[in-house]
């Protein structure tokens, strides 16, 4: 499947926005890939938190990178990227696509430390 070049611009035109915010990044890849979406029972979960400083367009590897500018980033691989969810201007879910059968949900949600 080819990247969604409209879902990459609306990733790139708001992600400015998580700059100096507090987001929580909960990541799930999944081995196997279905007709209905994402399969939660083949998949590896990750869950970590920090303020982005910085967000980073890398031309080597086509990647968007939200950086906490103390040696802690975060990456999306710009030509694997399907879909993304922005309904909520405090939630944004991006769909990456890897292979055959391996894809990557990535929510992102403006929270607050305490959170």
């Amino acid at each position: 499947m080819r990247a969604n070049k409209a879902a990459i611009a609306k990733l790139l035109e708001i992600t400015p926005t998580f700059v100096n915010q507090h987001i929580v990044i909960n990541e799930s890849i999944s081995r196997r890939r279905t007709l209905g979406g994402h399969d939660r029972h083949f998949a590896t979960q990750s869950q970590f938190a920090m303020v982005v400083k910085h967000i980073h367009t890398l031309i080597s590897g086509t990647q968007l990178q939200f950086d906490n500018g103390e040696g802690a980033w975060y990456g999306i691989a710009l030509e694997c990227v399907v879909s993304i969810n922005d309904h909520d201007p405090k939630r944004l879910e991006i769909i990456e696509y890897f292979e055959t059968e391996t894809e990557r949900k990535t929510i992102i949600h403006i929270t607050t430390e305490d959170t």
